[in-house]
Protein backbone atom coordinates (compact mmCIF):
# COMPACT_ATOMS: atom_id res chain seq x y z
CA UNK A 1 0.00 0.00 0.00
CA UNK A 2 1.28 3.43 -0.69
CA UNK A 3 1.47 6.07 2.17
CA UNK A 4 -1.60 8.27 1.31
CA UNK A 5 -3.94 4.63 1.00
CA UNK A 6 -2.80 4.33 4.61
CA UNK A 7 -3.63 7.81 5.89
CA UNK A 8 -7.02 7.95 4.25
CA UNK A 9 -7.70 4.37 6.27
CA UNK A 10 -6.41 6.01 9.43
CA UNK A 11 -8.20 9.35 8.93
CA UNK A 12 -11.68 7.12 7.96
CA UNK A 13 -11.11 4.87 11.23
CA UNK A 14 -10.68 8.02 13.15
CA UNK A 15 -14.17 9.88 11.70
CA UNK A 16 -16.32 6.67 12.92
CA UNK A 17 -15.12 6.62 16.18
CA UNK A 18 -15.89 10.04 16.61
CA UNK A 19 -19.58 9.04 15.34
CA UNK A 20 -19.62 6.34 17.26
CA UNK A 21 -18.63 8.28 20.32
CA UNK A 22 -21.32 11.22 19.24
CA UNK A 23 -24.11 8.56 19.15
CA UNK A 24 -23.25 7.00 22.21
CA UNK A 25 -22.66 9.99 24.42
CA UNK A 26 -24.96 11.41 26.25
CA UNK A 27 -24.89 14.77 28.10
CA UNK A 28 -27.97 16.10 30.55
CA UNK A 29 -27.70 19.81 31.51
CA UNK A 30 -28.72 21.41 35.28
CA UNK A 31 -32.28 21.62 34.22
CA UNK A 32 -32.88 18.60 32.60
CA UNK A 33 -33.84 15.01 33.24
CA UNK A 34 -32.50 12.04 30.78
CA UNK A 35 -34.41 9.06 31.24
CA UNK A 36 -32.14 6.04 29.39
CA UNK A 37 -34.41 3.17 29.45
CA UNK A 38 -34.08 -0.48 27.29
CA UNK A 39 -31.81 -3.56 27.55
CA UNK A 40 -32.70 -4.37 31.13
CA UNK A 41 -31.47 -1.22 32.59
CA UNK A 42 -32.99 2.22 33.58
CA UNK A 43 -30.90 5.35 34.22
CA UNK A 44 -32.18 8.84 34.79
CA UNK A 45 -29.46 11.39 35.07
CA UNK A 46 -29.82 14.87 36.41
CA UNK A 47 -26.76 17.37 35.36
CA UNK A 48 -24.87 14.44 34.48
CA UNK A 49 -23.52 12.44 31.41
CA UNK A 50 -23.83 9.01 30.47
CA UNK A 51 -23.28 6.40 28.14
CA UNK A 52 -26.60 4.62 25.69
CA UNK A 53 -26.49 1.96 23.31
CA UNK A 54 -27.94 2.71 20.34
CA UNK A 55 -30.73 0.71 18.67
CA UNK A 56 -30.90 -1.34 22.38
CA UNK A 57 -31.89 1.57 24.18
CA UNK A 58 -33.72 4.95 24.17
CA UNK A 59 -33.80 8.35 25.73
CA UNK A 60 -36.38 10.59 27.05
CA UNK A 61 -35.88 14.35 27.98
CA UNK A 62 -37.93 16.30 30.41
CA UNK A 63 -37.17 19.68 31.48
CA UNK A 64 -37.46 20.56 34.95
Amino acid sequence: MNPGTVILIVLLVILLAIIVIAAVYVKAGPDTAIMVSGAGKRKIMIGSAGVRIPFFQRTDKLSL
